[in-house]
């Protein structure tokens, strides 16, 4: 059943976008986009620092409202640690006044335009906004937040799906003692060929217990089944281990990326495929757009009713969606394995979450994960590649495809013209 939330006023709309994004905005440019009177959709960037950086958003931002089926409205709003009056202040209008003169040119309809600060708040189309905003009372008090539909939900911090967490001394030193045990048995540093051949040593068998070889698509498999925040075991350690460490290769790294969003055949396809050839392993997605898709046994790889080829997966360019569910577990199993590895490990695991989360739209998570991945290995190619392309953007088909439990789903109407305020 469809339950609908109407609002009234721009401190309603204030209220439930931490709610509608799932988390709360931090020195953020947010954009909810309408279609008709109804929210499909929200957007969220950093407040860029300096002037040079607003021309860059802003056309980004349009470039993605525009590929949004049917979508015709917004609602700007910036969120900042800053005092209503600050200078800042300033540099927040100036780049919501481009944005809403940019989206207008491409066809959108400006419901309002929101500015809330540490002290107040207010709409730019408002001629009544107090000098010193409106007090933030207004917002934390709206009554559409005692709707039954998101009274229970509590939003989440917007970097906690971007942030290593802390693990315990005794499971760091596991992990660790784990992978000097790897060190010791294929070497330190062992190139691509070395550990691809290791980690396929048991030709698809799961990984026995303690060391030895394991296959990736099993490992990722049974890394995924287990409860997240799980004490690990000696065989989970083993595990954590080899994911570290198959991170650090191309061909592992990417495959393992594909079989947690679309399945453990996407998985198997992508280490037959990107491992294929003159066997430099190379894995960068970004020059492989021409992969045609085929399983080792030969026939295409079909995610739903889509022949979709790999390459086209790691870029997003397919509307086939991935598994959420899969890729919020995987990610969490990821950025554990990634507090308890070492720097050239956490590099690729950190890279790995960072594609995952832009697989979900959430860019700023993505973004901040491989600076984690650049601080761990400057130069990394792969985080230096994803850096650039998520940097124009760029997000995957699949995330302007609504499911059927999306369409039916809490919605959100509004007026259908003029600011609120």
């Amino acid at each position: 059943m469809t339950s609908t939330i109407r609002v009234t006023s721009p401190q309603d709309l204030l209220a439930l976008i931490p709610v509608l994004a799932g988390y709360r905005p931090e020195r953020s440019l947010v954009c909810l986009v309408f279609r008709e009177d109804r929210v499909v959709g929200v957007l969220r960037y950093d407040l860029p620092r300096c002037a040079a950086d607003r021309e860059p958003l802003v056309n980004a931002a349009v470039g993605v409202l525009c590929r949004i089926p049917d979508a015709d409205g917004l609602v700007l709003a910036s969120f900042s640690a800053a005092r209503f009056r600050s200078r800042a202040g300033g540099g927040e209008r100036a780049l919501l006044r481009l944005l809403m003169r940019r989206a207008r040119d491409a066809g959108f309809a400006i419901r309002d335009v929101l500015r809330v600060a540490a002290d107040g708040w207010g709409s730019m189309l408002d001629a009544g906004t107090p000098a010193d905003g409106h007090d933030l009372e207004l917002v934390r008090g709206a009554g559409v937040t005692s709707h039954p539909a998101i009274a229970a939900q509590v939003p989440g911090d917007l970097h906690a799906c971007a942030t290593v967490p802390d693990v315990t001394d005794g499971e760091l030193e596991r992990v660790r003692l784990a992978l000097r045990v790897l060190d010791a048995e294929f070497g330190a540093g062992a190139d691509a060929d070395d550990d691809r051949r290791a980690a396929s040593g048991h030709g698809g068998h799961a990984p026995a217990p303690g060391l030895a070889p394991a296959d990736p698509v099993d490992l990722v498999e049974l890394l995924l089944a287990r409860p997240p925040d799980a004490e690990p075991t000696n065989d989970d350690v083993a595990r954590i281990a080899w994911l570290a460490r198959l991170a650090a290769v191309p061909v592992a790294r990417d495959a393992m990326m594909l079989q947690i969003a679309f399945g453990a055949v996407a998985g198997r396809a992508a280490l037959a495929e990107f491992g294929d050839g003159d066997g430099d392993g190379d894995g960068d997605g970004d020059e492989r757009t021409d992969h045609d898709g085929r399983t080792p046994q030969g026939g295409p790889f079909r995610a739903g009713d889509l022949h979709v080829p790999l390459g086209r997966l790691l870029l997003g360019e397919t509307s086939t969606r991935p598994d959420v569910r899969r890729i919020e577990d995987g990610t969490a199993v990821i950025l554990r394995a990634a507090a308890s590895a070492r720097s050239r490990e956490r590099a690729g695991l950190c890279c790995m979450a960072a594609w995952l989360m832009w697989g979900l739209g959430r860019g700023s998570a993505a973004a901040r994960l491989l600076e984690t991945s650049l601080e761990a290995e400057p130069g990394h190619r792969m985080a230096s590649l994803l850096a650039r392309y998520f940097a124009t953007g760029a997000l995957p088909d699949w995330v302007f495809r609504r499911t059927d439990a999306e369409r039916s789903a809490t919605q959100v109407q509004c007026p259908t013209s003029g600011a609120m305020s």
